[in-house]
């Protein structure tokens, strides 16, 4: 599967119940994350109210064709000013999802 290396890092490009937005790899994240603005409150469910932190689940997440199913997204707000990606694939998606980076050709293979 093909992936862009920028300044950020490794991004993905995937499609989610909220459209096709970009995710950076980020094997320091617990959870997965999504930019909260681009997620209606009315679609997410609150996990913690002490903190207000909400999860977003996707019933489908497709990267490259491929469709990983259903997944949670925990919501962040994030500035802005920070617009080369639009969330992140943290630990919980590596954990089920063997990942090899091919750099030199920019793919990514990924186990089902």
């Amino acid at each position: 599967f093909p992936v862009t290396i920028d300044r950020a890092g490794i991004i993905f490009k995937v499609t989610t119940g909220l459209g096709s937005h970009r995710y950076l790899l980020d094997t320091g994240a617990t959870v997965s994350l999504i930019r909260e603005r681009l997620v209606d409150r009315s679609e997410a469910t609150v996990v913690d109210a002490e903190v207000d932190a909400w999860d977003y689940i996707s019933q489908s997440t497709i990267y490259a064709g491929h469709d990983f199913g259903r997944w949670r997204f925990r919501l962040l707000p994030m500035s802005d000013d920070i617009d080369y990606f639009d969330g992140l694939l943290g630990m919980d998606f590596f954990e089920g999802h063997a990942i090899y980076l091919d750099f030199e050709n920019e793919m990514a293979y990924i186990s089902p």
